[in-house]
């Protein structure tokens, strides 16, 4: 359904505050799946932290790094009306493609490739430095993968097919002084599964606090994330970075000064943990997203109290709740979890049923696409093997082209045919807003839940617990 699933590149720069390092990691596994969303959100991010570190020294690392080969693929709904190769690309099966651009990347002051192997010995290396007191900031913005036998070994998507884990990522922050600080934002699919990394050993199954660890992703271990869309457009597509560098920056994407406030307690200045609230509240996504505060609570609940009903409260996650509901004309449902409920069986059965009619839509095209394919080869012998000399000569010469045009615009089964993949195209947009309408659902039950959870811990947990999660908690209000 989505060109795109979530995910952004890892993040660290590294700037003129001895204290502060940040790096900056972006793009996709391989050119196909590097889109330019990705690259545009590299580009923005690289301004907030300018605008919010003034001076900042900003080390870049970025899918092939210097190679000038194309690295980079992003998709242009103008190129459809501008090619005459349109109706042939929807008859063979190539219409999404013919939007295709690419391109090398024109992201500054890139250092190197993110290639696992090169990109973990130079983050060893740095992350080795770090002193007591010092602080870094590690936002990842790419592609994820799923590992249904093992969360913790979801990965990242690195340059050339590699992949790191979630294992691999925390012996990597192992080598940090535990006195340093480390947060990280990973807005990549499946990026829940990176909450495990506050803790050391986590190839062990321990639940020990690796020092002043913290993050917040985009999404949980089993679901994706919207965002590393192809579009060109800015504000074709929208996820957790979207919103979350808006807040620390006070400015969208666009420029345009926020409507809406981040800064929750009123000091003048954005944390992370505020950005992260106001990309829950002010984002209109699929994205779930969630702070490793968040799922602390959630992993500490004893087992026997997991499927329990626990009484909303009135603390910082029902406020978010409220705000959700609020904003998404859900304010009636908001007092009864029964209620929410229903509304999300209401809205999911919505979704599937736009889904099934995708489908179906989808299948009969294949059929229809079929015969069209084979009335043109009835009278164009050469189309039958695409990129062969025969069909390249035919397809080169303006005549004959001219002729194929025309002989399907003014064919039946092809006008049928452009007909259903506007519907798939109406379908696709209208299924992906029904989506973002059933996450804000999912969020309003989502925090009421942990609102609950909170009290219940407060009650519950012992000392250590309590420490802990202060530790987090503290992490995650930093600012940049």
């Amino acid at each position: 359904m989505r060109l795109a699933c979530l995910v952004f590149g890892l993040m660290f720069v590294v700037g003129v505050r001895a204290a502060d390092i940040y790096t900056l990691i972006g793009g996709g596994p391989v050119l196909h799946n590097s889109q330019g969303q990705i690259e545009l959100n590299v580009k923005w991010v690289q301004q907030v932290i300018a605008n919010k570190v003034p001076g900042a020294e900003i080390t870049t690392f970025y899918t092939d790094g210097a190679d000038p080969l194309p690295d980079v693929v992003a998709y242009d709904p103008s190129l459809l009306a501008k090619s005459h190769l349109t109706p042939l690309a929807l008859v063979f099966d190539n219409y999404v493609n013919n939007m295709e651009t690419y391109y090398n990347h024109s992201v500054a002051n890139v250092q190197g490739t993110t290639r696992k192997e090169l990109l973990s010995a130079e983050l060893a290396e740095r992350f080795k430095q770090l002193r007591s007191g010092e602080r870094v900031t590690l936002v990842y913005n790419g592609h994820g993968a799923y590992d249904d036998d093992d969360f913790n070994r979801n990965s990242l998507k690195l340059w050339g097919r590699s992949y790191l884990n979630v294992y691999e990522f925390e012996r990597l922050l192992a080598s940090i002084d535990p006195d340093a600080s480390v947060r990280y934002v990973m807005t990549q699919c499946y990026s829940g599964a990176f909450t495990r990394a506050v803790f050391k050993g986590a190839d062990q199954g321990e639940a020990v606090l690796g020092g002043k660890r913290c993050g917040f992703t985009a999404e949980s271990a089993t679901r994706k994330a919207e965002g590393c869309s192809a579009s060109l457009l800015v504000n074709d597509y929208r996820d957790y970075t979207t919103y979350f560098f808006a807040a620390l920056d006070g400015k969208d994407r666009l420029g345009a000064k926020l409507t809406v406030s981040a800064d929750r307690n009123g000091d003048g200045s954005v944390s992370l943990y505020e950005a992260h609230y106001y990309a829950i509240e002010q984002g209109v996504s699929t994205d779930l997203s969630r702070s490793t505060s968040e799922a602390y609570l959630e992993d500490w609940l004893p087992w026997s109290v997991r499927w329990q009903a626990l009484p909303p409260a009135d603390n910082i996650y029902g406020e978010v709740a409220e705000r959700v509901a609020r904003n998404n004309g859900m304010a009636d449902y908001a007092d009864s979890v029964s209620k929410l409920q229903q509304l999300r069986a209401e809205e999911d059965s919505v979704l599937s049923e736009m889904l099934g009619k995708y489908s179906d839509i989808d299948n009969q095209m294949k059929d229809l696409r079929d015969e069209v394919r084979e009335g043109l080869v009835q009278r164009w012998p050469q189309l039958r093997y695409p990129y062969t000399d025969n069909f390249m000569a035919l397809i080169s010469n303006a005549k004959s082209l001219q002729q194929i045009t025309g002989y399907l615009q003014g064919e039946e089964r092809f006008i049928r045919l452009r007909g259903m993949q506007e519907q798939l195209d109406q379908l696709q947009a209208a299924s992906l807003q029904q989506e973002r309408r059933l996450t804000q659902v999912d969020k309003v039950i989502r925090y009421k839940r942990l609102s609950g959870l909170l009290v219940y811990f407060e009650r519950q947990a012992d000392e250590k617990a309590r420490a802990d999660f202060q530790t987090i908690v503290s992490c995650e209000q930093g600012g940049l």
